[in-house]
């Protein structure tokens, strides 16, 4: 019998050990995938390069914790800084398999202190960590690739964010970057760093071209075809500090999508509550339910005199939704009922006995009344 069937079932065996515990697993160097590392194929490590700080724009200065910052030349000839604290994040099982091509997004490292203790996380997009397969690692020089758990995951409809916890022994030369206090402005320049396809840039002057409640909309001037990959990765304003996580782009237009800074710090929140942390939605001023953060509305219906009145689909429409102004999304400001179909993910993927489902939240304007409950699926 072929040996080579028995490397998915080894490195699931990795997993499968140990008691199962409420936080996440943290690995510790070396990882358990030490001994695997070098089975993987295909997978294209950045060639790391010393260059002098005082040649990098000042943002990146400021950045310069460690003296080894790696350069690449794009094909637009901008120089790109691959900072130390912003990741690789790749497949780990479906490599061993040879069920598919791993592909490359971007992560980034935060530092949280929380009851007097510093905690580092990783960052990145939750549509990433819920197409990735079950044993994503993170991708360090020298070393071999940490597993990671996403053990806080938003809905990947709205708040495109997931956290991944880092272990006490994590590398101290890789520093941990700081969230803003403040939302960036139109206008402003910003900088990001990420992954595009496979290789590792720097984006500057990334214009604010809009701030609306749960998105910032940036320029992005690099062709469609070549943006593959960037999804995860930090957007940084003039001193340094992530202000959003790259999540999107749009096809169309040279433009792109980030979730606030802020948003992260509201994840660590649900965290640390047990997956918990809502935001009120609001009808021409009445409060008509809840939204946690691992969901999002994917439609908007409603009805008067047994008419549909207004229908409204989310999807690729994030930007427009204001939670506190949910009228704003139909025609029909003023309706007899409201239909509110909502999308229920996952928390954690530490909890498996947690499910997605949709539910429907049901408005009746005249008695002031909200019914919530679970459907298998939305009404199209």
């Amino acid at each position: 019998m072929n040996k080579y069937l028995f490397l998915p079932l080894a490195v699931l065996c990795i997993y499968a050990t140990g008691p199962a515990e409420a936080r996440p697993r943290l690995p510790r160097i070396p990882s358990n995938l030490v001994n695997t590392q070098k089975l993987i194929k295909n997978i294209k490590i950045p060639h790391i390069l010393s260059v002098r700080p005082n040649t990098l724009p000042p943002v990146i200065q400021h950045l310069a914790h460690t003296p080894e910052i790696a350069v690449k030349e794009t094909a637009l000839g901008l120089q790109a800084p691959i900072r130390t604290t912003v990741l690789p994040l790749r497949e780990t099982v479906s490599a061993f398999a040879g069920l598919a091509e791993p592909f490359t997004a971007t992560s980034f490292v935060i530092e949280e202190e929380f009851e007097g203790k510093k905690q580092l996380w990783g960052v990145t997009a939750a549509h990433i960590a819920r197409l990735m397969s079950a044993y994503p690692a993170v991708w360090l020089e020298d070393y071999a690739p940490f597993p990671v758990e996403f053990a806080a995951i938003g809905n990947a409809g709205m708040l495109d964010l997931a956290l991944f916890q880092l272990p006490e022994e994590w590398p101290r030369s890789i520093p941990a970057l700081k969230l803003a206090g403040q939302t960036p402005k139109p206008g402003e320049k910003t900088y990001s760093f990420g992954f595009f396809n496979d290789d590792f840039f720097l984006v500057p002057n990334r214009e604010i071209k809009e701030v609306t409640p749960n998105r910032l909309i940036t320029s992005l001037e690099i062709d469609t075809p070549n943006r593959g990959g960037a999804c995860g990765g930090p957007i940084l304003n003039k001193q340094g500090e992530v202000v959003g996580v790259h999540i999107g782009s749009s096809d169309s237009q040279q433009i792109s999508f980030a979730v606030p800074a802020a948003e992260i710090r509201r994840m660590l929140q649900a965290y640390h509550n047990k997956g918990q942390r809502v935001q009120p939605l609001m009808f021409n001023g009445k409060k008509i339910g809840d939204l946690n953060v691992n969901e999002s509305i994917a439609r908007i219906q409603t009805v008067a005199d047994g008419y549909t009145t207004g229908d409204f689909v989310t999807y690729h429409h994030e930007k427009d939704i204001d939670y506190n102004h949910l009228e704003t999304l139909t025609p029909d400001s003023y309706p007899d009922k409201v239909y509110i179909y909502i999308s229920h993910q996952m928390f954690s993927y530490t909890d498996k006995a947690e499910k997605d489902f949709f539910v429907q939240l049901t408005y009746d304007v005249a008695s002031g009344t909200t019914t919530r409950k679970i459907i298998s699926h939305l009404p199209y």
